[in-house]
């Protein structure tokens, strides 16, 4: 009888720690969040989003990505217009990215001003 409940406690621990890794992997909740705040065309924001880590330009500066952190913020109740903050803290740089976007007529988010900021 004890191995069994050896056995049972061992895969229980494994279940919880590869959930919990997925979890903290891939976020797909956020991800759901996030698609649900946008509406139906968010491609070019979560673009823009899950692919500033991956940007040649800004890895040249910031070297190997340690950490990302994403706000979006609306600033009117029409959920039309949206302010995308992208912090990136790398090896050698920290880079800062601070983006406007405005939802189209046909629904379509299209971003109209991006800048980019790098801290030692």
């Amino acid at each position: 009888m004890q191995p069994k409940a050896s056995s049972l406690k061992k895969r229980l621990f494994l279940l919880i720690a590869g959930g919990t890794i997925f979890y903290f992997s891939f976020d797909p909740l956020g991800s759901l969040l996030d698609k649900q705040m946008l509406g139906e065309h968010p491609e070019v924001i979560l673009a823009a989003r899950d692919g500033a880590k991956n940007f040649p330009k800004i890895l040249t500066r910031t070297g190997k990505i340690f950490s990302e952190e994403y706000k979006m913020n609306t600033p009117d109740s029409k959920q039309d217009s949206l302010e995308l903050d992208i912090k990136l803290e790398g090896e050698k740089a920290t880079a800062t990215i601070n983006a406007r976007a405005v939802k189209q007529v046909s629904g379509v988010w299209k971003i109209y001003q991006s800048d980019t900021t790098f801290t030692q």
